[in-house]
């Protein structure tokens, strides 16, 4: 999944600098068609009028126009670049997905082999009165006692379902209520003052 995450981040930066470069060509062509046709009238109002400083000037133009078409020519061919990239990765993210979706078919394959092996089937588990199914909390499929992995998820139960640890009953003992001496469980009387024993805690 890191490689999915990876190839879409580039993508993402391939096609903002796609928007980039559209606005770039959109902001060139509007600063192209003025020179253009400022370039187209001096052409016209200078033919046979040419010399040397106007033929000059007039070069200098010309090429400040061209310097326009070759800008706009590099960012359309950037764009085109980027958009083939983009095209690839989106392959590759194709793959990694088919990839990730054959390892899952193989692990429940695997399930399904081990499962069978001890007796049951995992897709048609043969359910006792005594045995009902847990819900894995991880994907929500139904986990048999006998399952030593979750069918949906490839989960191990153990660390699924950890064990509780039982509860342990405070500590108790027998003690005289006037003279407070302690004494065995098995007596109900205190030896010294004849007086019943009570059970105390801790």
């Amino acid at each position: 999944m890191e490689e999915i995450t990876a190839y879409q981040n580039e993508i993402n930066a391939l096609t903002a600098a796609n928007e980039q470069s559209e606005a770039d060509i959109e902001q060139l062509s509007q600063e192209a068609g003025p020179a253009y046709e400022a370039l187209g009238r001096k052409v016209y109002e200078l033919i046979g009028l040419l010399p040397a400083d106007l033929r000059e000037q007039l070069t200098v133009e010309v090429a400040q126009v061209d310097d326009f078409a070759s800008n706009i020519t590099a960012c359309k061919q950037d764009i085109e670049r980027r958009g083939e990239r983009i095209g690839q990765l989106e392959e590759l993210i194709k793959a990694e997905r088919e990839r990730v979706e054959r390892e899952r078919k193989a692990e429940q394959a695997a399930q399904a082999e081990q499962d069978q092996s001890l007796g049951g089937r995992a897709s048609e588990p043969e359910v006792s009165t005594d045995e009902a199914p847990r819900k894995c909390p991880v994907c929500g499929e139904a986990i048999y006692a006998r399952y030593r992995f979750c069918p949906g998820c490839a989960g191990k139960v153990e660390e699924l379902f950890p064990p509780v640890q039982p509860a342990i009953p405070p500590a108790t003992h027998k003690e005289c209520p006037k003279c407070h001496k302690q004494w065995d469980d098995e007596m109900n009387f205190c030896a010294d003052c004849g007086v019943p024993l009570v059970v105390v805690r801790g």
